[in-house]
């Protein structure tokens, strides 16, 4: 997986739990660059992987590997990436805050629109960003994802705006400190955890930039992961 204690470690041990592995047997879970995934798969190193896009169509596009399971298979709707500043950076700098999380807003609205992937599709495989095969990126953000797009997703799996999935809600809060607090093993639930996730900040952006376009209806889209964006 990407990263110790990130989503995709918890997808990944949710995943594992449900799998019937024998006692005997032992899972070594190791951190590794989202670029380099392919590369030790291919060469072995690597039995599996739980990562974003592009990385499984390459895998898959190659022959090297299959999609088994994605994470709107696992935690529908879960919360993904999140913008973390310091308390300090958030109360004495707060414009420049909310002007940032107003940004990331206007631009998931953009990511979201059908009309715009074929642009993100091109952007995204430009050397100095993601530098991956555009084929890569086509098949999750326009088509039916790596493998034969038997694995499906009511809400589609690339969500970047709609089903409020910037909204720092409580309930996304919850499953993110509650897969801390799982994970690290701590006798007792840090008080600091219920005060990370500041709404009214994210209230206070999203009335500076007014209605942004919304899309209701999901992109047909099966890649390995679903991949929301939160400010």
């Amino acid at each position: 997986m990407g990263c110790p204690l990130g989503s995709q470690y918890s997808l990944l041990c949710q995943w594992l739990k449900t799998a019937d592995i024998p006692h005997n047997v032992k899972v070594r879970i190791i951190p590794a660059p989202a670029p380099q995934m392919f590369p030790l798969l291919k060469m072995g190193y690597l039995d599996g992987y739980c990562i974003g896009e592009p990385w499984n169509s390459v895998a898959v596009q190659a022959g090297v590997g299959v999609c088994v399971a994605t994470s709107a298979q696992l935690a529908p709707l879960h919360p993904e990436k999140v913008l973390a500043v310091r308390r300090e950076f958030a109360e004495k700098r707060a414009e420049e805050h909310e002007r940032l999380i107003a940004g990331l807003i206007e631009a998931c609205a953009f990511c979201d629109q059908p009309q715009n992937r074929n642009q993100l599709c091109d952007l995204l495989a430009l050397p100095q960003y993601v530098n991956a095969p555009i084929e890569c990126f086509e098949a999750s953000l326009l088509g039916t994802g790596p493998g034969n797009g038997s694995i499906q997703s009511l809400h589609g799996l690339n969500i970047f705006h709609r089903n409020r999935a910037n909204d720092p809600t409580t309930s996304k809060a919850a499953w993110i400190t509650g897969r801390l607090y799982e994970f690290l093993r701590w006798d007792a639930r840090p008080a600091t955890l219920d005060t990370v996730f500041d709404r009214d900040a994210f209230l206070r952006a999203r009335r500076r930039i007014g209605p942004v376009p919304v899309s209701e209806e999901p992109v047909q889209e099966t890649g390995k992961r679903m991949r929301r964006v939160m400010a």
